[in-house]
């Protein structure tokens, strides 16, 4: 996703901007999908394993200033 974004060391604010608004709608929609298979299933585990994955990639790819 980046890749077309990169000059010189950064990517452009317009690419990083599209590429994490993917992402983070993806790893979202991973995540209500999940909670609402628990829901449904009455059970907790099989089934909040991609939820959880989901919400780990979502806080390590969270913005942050270095």
């Amino acid at each position: 996703m980046h890749k077309r974004g990169w000059h010189g060391d950064a990517v452009s604010p317009d690419a990083y901007l599209k590429a994490n608004i993917i992402l983070f709608a993806v790893c979202e929609a991973v995540a209500i999908f999940g909670l609402i298979a628990v829901l449904v299933a009455g059970e907790i585990w099989p089934y909040i394993v991609p939820t959880v994955i989901a919400a780990v990639v979502h806080i390590v790819n969270f913005p942050h200033v270095r």
